[in-house]
């Protein structure tokens, strides 16, 4: 082996032990990849249910990643990169400032709504609403719930309520629909 190709198989050895993340100082922590985990799952599960009923596969071809990549955010598996969220959010039409927060990249960017947790309540009510076998009397009733949820994140916005009261408002407000989308429904 020459000598050049001794030393650029040093400097690439060298270079691919030190792993993304590993320096505190670059890289989210862990905890902040365990959340990125978590809201990953969450819209695998938002895009999941009715009416899309979107597969994982799916979900990575609308939003331009590999399907692995989805699976490694889930599993912790990989250090998620900027501009792949940034890509992942595109496609699917999601605001990539909440990723971005949630993995410590918010520099310049504005600070979490309290209010996003509703959000995800709404979608799911929303979704069971317009699903074919739901009967007219749940939808009026989800309707009513989702009027409700909808004016308490306006209210909370407006009022800068803390995350924990936000969420103990979105369940009491919606509690009874994510009970209700385990038992059948009316025909």
């Amino acid at each position: 082996m020459s000598t050049y190709q001794r030393r650029r198989a040093l400097r690439a050895y060298s270079g691919g032990m030190q792993r993304a993340g590993s320096n505190p100082d670059e890289g989210p922590t862990p905890e902040q990849r365990q959340d990125f985990a978590n809201w990953v799952q969450d819209v695998v599960d938002s895009f999941g249910e009715p009416p899309k009923k979107w597969s994982v596969t799916k979900l990575a071809e609308k939003g331009g990643v590999h399907r692995n990549a989805i699976y490694d955010w889930i599993g912790m598996k990989s250090v998620p990169k900027r501009e792949t969220v940034a890509r992942f959010c595109r496609g699917l039409g999601i605001d990539f400032a909440e990723p971005a927060q949630l993995l410590g990249w918010g520099a310049g960017l504005p600070p979490l709504n309290d209010t996003v947790r509703l959000g995800a309540f709404i979608r799911r009510a929303k979704a069971l609403a317009a699903e074919e076998g739901t009967s007219p009397a749940r939808r009026e009733d989800l309707q009513a719930l989702i009027g409700m949820a909808e004016e308490a994140r306006r209210s909370a916005a407006s009022q800068r309520l803390s995350a924990e009261q936000t969420e103990r408002r979105a369940k009491e407000l919606l509690g009874t629909v994510l009970e209700a989308a385990d038992e059948p429904t009316d025909q």
